[in-house]
């Protein structure tokens, strides 16, 4: 009676060479994309805070708006008004470089000057956006209820408080307000990602918060590109 054939022997290396391969194949992915990551947060701008109430405004065109609009846009806001002696103007010509620059390009980025003077009108708003040569869609020139918008300015953006100058301190009939000069960036999502202090008396001081506004935005204006790119 002939023996049965015995079975042949499975190397277990045969098993276990393809799943350690496999591994450090998971591995080494798992690095790459933590590594990207990093670097990618390393530039994200941090969160401030979202902006989850929305606020009636009337725009330099007469139009009844609300901010809410401008959801999943990104947006350049700003205090102004009118007859401001103490800088409104160069600020909204810090805010016009970047929008000769990039408007056109990024019709998801959009420009915001509150009026916080309550006798800025439409007109008269119309007529200080003129002054600049910004006729374009993509920037509001808004004013509304001074109560509610400044307490939205405030407490839900985060701008410093604005503060109305007693009249010793005026240097001028026009000199009313003491408030935010910063420049507040937010993203599509409604958060706010930055506050710059692109007037700052410190010219070095002043050039880092333009470097790093202009870094911010580009970031954001990717992310934003990213999301609203349609799915292939």
């Amino acid at each position: 009676m002939s023996s049965p054939e015995a079975k042949p022997q499975i190397n277990p290396w045969t098993i276990w060479v393809p799943i350690i391969f496999i591994m450090l194949g998971i591995v080494v992915y798992y690095n790459y994309v933590t590594i990207q990551s990093m670097r990618q947060d390393k530039d994200r701008p941090p969160f401030y805070t979202q902006i989850r109430k929305d606020l009636d405004l009337v725009e330099r065109s007469g139009k009844k708006v609300k901010f809410s609009e401008l959801d999943g846009k990104v947006i350049l806001a700003a205090h102004f008004y009118s007859t401001c002696p103490s800088g409104c103007s160069v600020l909204v010509e810090e805010m016009k470089a970047i929008y000769d620059e990039l408007g056109p390009k990024h019709p998801g980025l959009h420009f915001v000057s509150f009026a916080i003077d309550p006798d800025d009108t439409p007109e008269r708003m119309k007529e200080a956006a003129d002054g600049h040569e910004i006729t374009g869609d993509n920037w509001w020139f808004v004013n509304g209820d001074q109560a509610a918008m400044r307490t939205w300015l405030t407490y839900v953006v985060k701008f410093l408080p604005l503060k109305e100058k007693p009249p010793e301190k005026q240097t001028s009939p026009v000199d009313k307000y003491e408030h935010d000069m910063r420049l507040v960036l937010i993203d599509r999502e409604s958060h706010v990602r930055g506050m710059y202090e692109v007037m700052n008396p410190d010219p070095e001081f002043r050039t880092i918060h333009k470097e790093k506004l202009r870094k911010d935005l580009a970031y954001l204006l990717k992310d934003q590109e990213a999301a609203t790119k349609p799915a292939k």
